[in-house]
């Protein structure tokens, strides 16, 4: 400011060790410059407080601000000795302005030193949080696919609101994610007979979902002849499919847990067979409470694996 003169020797100072040096005569003109985006580091004067107008202190801090958002170091000079601000990240400075052309020597040596490797931090953290942003939009696309495929695979469970002839039958389909690895199924064969399976491939997520869309499509529950058809019992139904799923040579250890069950509405008999998958628990009229014990191993795993049938 007029009223304030840099410490004597401070322009020789900077001229000789290679600083090109702009001045300024108000704080209006500081920030004018600091905008262009091309000062490395000011030398201020805080202003004096009984003479200073509102507009000039307005200035002023307004000033600093731009410092900080700019991370422009600066070292201001002041009355008040062993003063700093208590902002521990701003690159501002505050000095006596007294200080001896010694210690202000050292002071812009060491502005000068970290200067290029605070620049350098800068512009990796700019690119980082581009990387973030463009990250970000990639995982917004990705959850929206995800959400679209999870109301895909929904719109494959059957439709079991009303009775299958003399049954009724129930379920509840909580996926842990929006595509899951569980899919159920529930199928009228023919008048006598329903199929009915649980399968879960291992995992979670885009890959495990493609593979119960495998699952659905591998299970055939008869085979059609040119006039007439034969039902498939669960156990040929579950070695079929393992030897379907065997033959895609499933990557990093995948395999399949399943059980089919074929329920007969004559007789109110169900047959079943079961590959890996927790035991079916069957609760009685009575309230009694058991599991449906069958033998059978992971699927997909082995081609040929035999999957006993059981009755109940």
């Amino acid at each position: 400011s007029p009223q304030d003169s840099l410490p004597t020797g401070t322009t020789a100072l900077l001229s000789d060790i290679g600083w090109h040096i702009t001045k300024v005569v108000d704080y209006r003109a500081a920030l004018d410059k600091a905008k262009t985006g091309a000062i490395d580091a000011v030398i201020l004067f805080e202003p004096h407080h009984d003479l200073t107008a509102d507009r000039q202190a307005a200035e002023f801090h307004e000033l600093l601000r731009l410092l900080d958002a700019q991370r422009i170091a600066a070292l201001m000079l002041s009355d008040r000795a062993g003063s700093n601000r208590s902002d521990s990240r701003s690159l501002i400075e505050v000095v006596d302005r007294r200080i001896s052309q010694a210690e202000l020597r050292g002071r812009l040596a060491m502005i000068e030193r970290y200067h290029g490797l605070l620049k350098g931090m800068e512009q990796e953290l700019r690119n980082m949080e581009r990387l973030s942003k463009r990250l970000n939009q990639h995982f917004r696309e990705v959850d929206e696919e995800l959400r679209l495929a999870g109301r895909l695979q929904r719109d494959f469970l059957p439709d079991i609101r009303k009775p299958i002839g003399n049954v009724r039958i129930a379920t509840i389909y909580r996926p842990a994610s929006w595509v899951s690895g569980d899919m159920f199924d529930v199928f009228r064969i023919d008048e006598e007979h329903t199929g009915i399976y649980l399968a879960d491939a291992v995992g979670h997520g885009m890959a495990a979902g493609l593979l119960t869309m495998f699952i659905k499509r591998s299970i055939v529950p008869k085979r059609v002849h040119a006039d007439r058809y034969a039902v498939v019992s669960p156990s040929e139904v579950m070695a079929a499919l393992n030897d379907a799923l065997a033959d895609q040579s499933l990557p990093n250890c995948q395999f399949v847990t399943a059980c089919y069950a074929l329920l007969n509405h004559k007789t109110l008999t169900l047959q079943y067979a079961r590959g890996g998958h927790p035991y079916p628990i069957l609760i009685t009229a009575g309230g009694v409470v058991s599991e449906m014990k069958a033998s059978g191993g992971l699927l997909g795993l082995f081609k040929g694996e035999e999957f006993p049938l059981f009755e109940t």
